[in-house]
């Protein structure tokens, strides 16, 4: 197989002038600013160095949130400098989620005379940007858990100003497990599919149900949990946990291994003698979280002060603890992790990505997902520096391989690959003992390593990512449809594994809708993609209505991408 670049389009640039009509928005809605959630707390922003500030004027923010200000006084030269600075955000795209509590801004701000400074505003707090000599700049910011919306202004001598709105969402407004799948819409809790271990958070064990005629059938029933204020949910094999906005964490479903964080019913099951919760419940003793994670039975919970609780299974050591096979449902810190910005859980292993962009591992290793270059039995309690992998944005972990995505929108991965969830073009199956980098098709018989990454999620044996220009890429095992690859020339559809990150399939009805912001993939099949727009598509396995779409049929493979839930509904 041939290597030519594989190219993924850029991000389509956003300038900030001083007209006296400011510009509409762009395609990609990057002056727009998101509507999803409540108003966090305002955190400090980090940078990498401050600059001196001075005063300007101050003008108003039109529709499109573009303040384009001309008023200054002269800079010695006899001619009244009107003219404003110019800001190009190419990153972060308008409304992207991301699942570190920090982002980078990267981009230009530029002046026709002299650029005085460039600053981020959230709330009532003010960061100066460094700039360089050619207008590019690069920092990093740290985030509140749910919607961010925040302003870039650049100031010049003359008093000038331009404005332009930065908008993330960190955590995760959609999810995806084993049978069953989340979604925070405008505040409010969707949840749909299986239930017999109280996942869903209904209430009861009823789950949503299927349809065995796709035209007669209106089921799934998606149950709307009456809880507030959450701001992002995760689910993976067969509970869910969530955060909310006082910075308490909330779980439900199975407690098998004390999961949940704190005892439960046991009558739960297929037996009706399996310990779970019906409904979303405060885990005691937690406060000030900024981020979850679940694995298969144990949980992670970020604090703001960049340290990581778990509780749940600890056989193999993914709890951070040296007291193997003993399961705890008390949060416990996990000694030695510091500065951390993002955790992620595989089946039973854990990872921690810290504000320098290093990564930590622990739990088990017998695919070699910890990255320590080999793979064996033994539990590892122990989180340990993941060696020569550097300048990571942020970590995703299917049941057994890793994926981080790098500053420079790279991926690299490590650990299991017997049905190409690695990504990496390797067909013999074998285990990924040291991080290699992902490889993309461009879908015509070409390969290059996967750039311009902006998002990366994995569940099951499948590796998905998201790129600049909004379009999805998926990997693995595609027996179940998870891969959204469309059909075949005969019209049958495409179920085939993909050993390297391939393009979602999407019909051209929809394609218009399908700006997307947001993926997740769970382990039982269901892909799901959450657009600008607030539209939810899905695709893959609809096992006991997991899929969401109106009519699907139990247990069917769908292989492409389907509107699920329209924004307006």
């Amino acid at each position: 197989m041939s290597r030519t670049r594989y190219r993924l389009l850029p991000i389509v640039a956003v300038l900030v002038s001083g007209c006296s009509d400011p510009p509409p928005p762009t395609e990609d809605g990057s002056t727009g600013a998101s509507s999803t959630g409540d108003d966090p707390t305002n955190p400090t922003p980090t940078t990498d160095a401050p600059m001196e500030t001075s005063e300007g004027s101050t003008g108003s923010v039109d529709s499109t949130g573009v303040d384009s200000t001309t008023s200054g006084s002269g800079s010695g030269t006899g001619v009244m400098d009107q003219q404003p600075p110019v800001i190009e955000l190419l990153a972060p795209r308008v409304g992207q989620m991301t699942p570190a509590r920090r982002v980078r801004l990267t981009g230009t701000a530029t002046d026709d005379t002299a650029l005085l400074e460039l600053v981020y505003v959230f709330g009532d707090s003010e960061t100066s940007i460094p700039v360089a000599d050619d207008g590019t700049f690069d920092a990093s910011v740290e985030l509140s858990p749910g919607p961010n919306e925040a302003t870039l202004i650049a100031r010049d001598e003359a008093g000038n100003e331009a404005e332009q709105g930065v908008d993330v969402y960190f955590g995760h407004r959609i999810s995806v497990g084993n049978s069953q799948s989340a979604f925070l819409r405008n505040g409010a809790l969707l949840t749909w599919g299986r239930n017999e271990l109280g996942q869903l958070g209904n209430g009861t064990l009823e789950g949503s149900g299927y349809g065995d005629d796709p035209v007669t059938s209106m089921l799934p029933v998606n149950y709307e949990i009456p809880v507030v204020d959450l701001l992002s949910v995760v689910t993976r094999q067969t509970f869910m946990i969530a955060l909310r906005a006082d910075g308490s964490v909330l779980t439900w479903g199975s407690n098998s291994d004390g999961q949940l964080g704190y005892p439960a019913e046991n009558d739960c099951g297929s037996g009706g003698t399996s310990p779970c919760r019906r409904e979303p419940t405060p885990v005691p003793g937690i406060a000030g979280a900024v981020a979850v994670a679940a694995g298969f039975r144990h949980s992670l919970v970020l604090l703001e002060d960049g340290t990581v609780l778990s509780f749940g299974e600890n056989e193999e050591g993914q709890l951070g603890r040296d007291t193997m096979g003993a399961s705890s449902m008390t949060p416990t810190a996990i000694a030695g992790l510091s500065d951390v910005i993002q955790v992620a859980a595989g089946s039973d292993c854990s990872l921690a990505l810290t504000a320098d962009g290093e990564v930590y591992a622990w739990g088990h290793n017998d695919y070699g997902q910890l990255g320590l270059g080999f793979a064996d039995d033994p539990p590892h309690p122990e989180p340990t520096l993941v060696a020569g992998v550097e300048d990571v944005a942020e970590l995703a972990a299917a049941n057994t391989t890793v994926f981080a995505r790098l500053h420079d929108g790279t991926a690299l991965t490590w650990g299991r690959n017997h049905t190409g969830q690695a990504g990496i073009e390797d067909e013999t199956g074998d285990d990924v003992l040291v991080p290699v980098e992902v490889v993309a098709s461009d879908g015509m018989g070409s390969t290059e390593l996967a750039n311009g990454l902006t998002n990366v999620v994995g569940d099951g044996f499948v590796g998905m990512a998201l790129s600049p220009d909004a379009g999805v890429f998926a990997w693995g095992l595609g027996s179940l449809g998870q891969l959204g690859q469309g059909y075949l020339d005969d019209g049958s559809r495409d179920l085939e594994d993909r050993w390297v990150a391939s393009p979602v399939w999407v019909d051209p009805t929809i394609e218009a809708l399908f700006d997307v912001i947001e993926i997740e993939v769970g382990a039982g099949g269901p892909g799901l993609a959450l657009t600008s727009t607030g539209d939810l598509f899905g695709w893959g396995w609809s096992f006991r209505g997991s899929l969401g779409l109106e009519g699907a049929i139990d247990a069917w493979a769908y292989s492409a991408p389907f509107l699920v839930l329209p924004a307006d509904e």
